[in-house]
Order: C-alpha cells, then structure tokens, then sequence
C-alpha cells in the first residue's frame, strides 16, 4: 500500500528584505535547492494578486527539482505590512509517477488543507514557538498519510469492480450536486467524534481521542434526486481551543450541536455554544441538535420537554442518536441534508 507519496511538505512566505522564504518544511532535511524551488514558484504566482488569494489548490510542476506540488495559497494577515497581509503558500510535494491521485481527488485534499490553513494562520497570529509548528505538521502530515492510504484503496476497489459496468440504466441516472461545510460542536467527550465516525466509516470508536483543534472528514450520499456532499468539521470542545475555533466556524452552511443525554451540564451549554457559532456566522443556518448516547437513555437526566424547548428557541432540529449502535445517525444526517437542500439557496456544483 502506498505510504510513501509525500516528499515534503512547504510552509512559504513573502519576506520584504529577502523576498520569497521558505518558513517551515517537512521532512527536515529537505534541501535548500527544494525549497527555493518551491518558495520562489509559489510566491510568484501570487505576486500579481494583492487583493485576493486564490480559493482552488493548483498542481504545478517544478522541473529544477523534478517534483510536482499541490499549492494552498494564503494571506497571513499582519496590519504592519502594505495591504495588511502577507503572501504564504502551503505545498504537498511528490513525484510525478503518483499525480494520478492528486487530480483526481484535489477537493478530497482541499478538506484537509483549508483548516490547516486556518491552524497555521492562527499559529502566526499567536506568535506560535517552533515546537508548535512541529505538531502541527505532523498532525497534518499524519493526516495527509491517513488520506493517501484511503484513496489509494479506494482506487484499488473501483478497479476490482470494473468486471461489472454499470447497465445503461444506472447510466442514465444523473444528480445534482450540492456540497456542505457542516460544523460539529459541543463539549468534551459527548462524542462528537464517535458520531461522525459512526456516520462516515460505521465505525464506533470505544477510546476518547482529544480532537486536535479540527478534523475534517467528508461523506457524500443520495437524497432524493440530489447528490449531497458534507464536508463534516468536528471542532475540538476544550477551552485551549477558544481562540482558534472561530476561524473553523466561517463558511458553515450547516451545524449539528451535540450534547450528552446523561450529562445535564453538556445540554445546558447547548445554547452557548448556538451563540458562539453565531458570533462568526451572521446568516441563518439550519442546524440539528444531537442527544448523543441513547443507548444509555435509563440513565437519561435530561426532559424531553426541556430539549424540544431549546430546539424551538433557536430553531434547531432535534433528534436522538447512538455512536455506540448507530441509532438514527443516518437518519439525523438525512435530516440535516434535507434541511439544508430544501432552504433553496444553494446551487448545484459541477461534478
């Protein structure tokens, strides 16, 4: 299995005196030829933008080093700079023999790239030390792997049922796509996480892992003649993340507030954590609260009179889930693309 697709991993910026830099690479050892190669090219497609980054990764080519790259283009903002910001680039490098992956699943990437955008820039903003970088990256470079993995297996299914073609029939079936950024919030450990796997793998994991800050996982499915596809943002509930969490929440079209039906206290910061996602997303946005862990409802401390009261008050929808046996998880996500496909705002994407 492919698990050595990622050459490096480029962190650049514009600096005034020096001009383009490459600030923080992975691995270490990567060579000054490589990271001027990448630094320079980068830098340089943004120099005659000074208004606006480009959304879209591009995939470019660096012959001197005979490498490609899939390049995230960025603004750091910084008010003592002219315009206010600083131009940065994030670059994936790897060879050539294994592009095939990176053109074909680039928005699979961008998934993953845009929130690590948003960590880096928080990270700039804090002043962050060295060895904050260094996690950073290696969670993303972690992450990066993890993906890679996934979508060359799925290559490997999609060519092992090429025996069966689709019949004309299923040919002829055609979607409308719509795409999703939905954010997951809640406080720690109600199982925010669990849930989303449930969903997106039908899995359950039994060991409580802290979120670092975000992750980003997407799923597509059917609903009615429309293809929806969630990009889910599981957003870290612990306090440490305050300051960079609203960064996550820009952009949502969607959220899902989830609590614990035995824990009181995690329902009674549901509107709380309502008005933080507000504080950044002005717009109405339709939006599902989770009572997570039904298999455990004996123990339930929490009236659903109480719970159906606060869904009313923000205008929420309500449902009662398990990660443990997957009840209604489906159903609670079907809820929410219903919602969100019926508000009629959204148009459809080119697939």
């Amino acid at each position: 299995m492919k698990t050595d697709v990622i050459v490096g991993i480029v962190y650049s910026k514009y600096d005034e005196i020096i001009g383009p830099d490459a600030f923080y690479w992975l691995p270490g050892d990567l060579s000054k030829d490589i990271l001027r190669a990448v630094s320079g090219k980068t830098l340089n497609m943004l120099a005659g933008d000074e208004t606006a980054v480009v959304k879209e990764m591009e995939i470019v080519s660096f012959p001197t080093i005979d490498l490609k790259g899939l390049i995230k283009f960025m603004h750091i903002i910084d008010p003592t700079k002219r315009g206010g910001f600083v131009n940065a680039t994030i670059t994936l490098l790897f060879s050539d023999k294994d592009a095939t992956i990176f053109y074909k699943y680039r928005a699979d990437f961008q998934t993953s790239f845009d929130p690590f955008s948003l960590k880096i820039a928080a990270l700039e903003k804090q002043k962050a030390n060295a060895k904050e970088f260094l996690q950073t990256f290696n969670d993303f470079s972690d992450e990066l792997t993890r993906l890679i993995k996934d979508l060359f297996e799925k290559e490997v299914g999609l060519k092992d049922q090429s025996e069966f073609p689709d019949t004309e029939e299923d040919q002829a079936v055609k979607y409308r796509t719509y795409k999703f950024k939905v954010v997951v919030v809640g406080d720690p450990e109600v199982g925010k996480s669990s849930v989303i796997l449930r969903y997106t793998d039908n899995a359950f994991r039994r060991t409580y892992i802290v979120t670092m800050g975000v992750n980003v996982t997407s799923k597509t499915m059917i609903y009615n003649d429309r293809k929806v596809k969630f990009a889910i943002w599981d957003i870290a509930g612990q306090s440490k993340f305050q300051l960079t969490r609203h960064h996550f929440y820009e952009g949502a079209q969607g959220i899902i507030l989830v609590f614990d039906l035995t824990r009181p206290e995690t329902f009674e910061n549901i509107e709380k954590w309502y008005l933080d996602i507000k504080k950044t997303v002005k717009s109405e946005v339709p939006g599902v609260i989770f009572g997570n862990k039904a298999d455990l409802v004996k123990e339930g401390k929490i009236t659903s009179e109480r719970i159906e009261e606060i869904a009313q008050r923000l205008g929420l929808g309500y449902i009662e889930t398990s990660a443990l046996d997957g009840k209604n998880v489906n159903e609670a996500f079907m809820y929410l693309a219903a919602m969100l496909v019926n508000k009629g705002k959204e148009t459809p994407i080119d697939e």
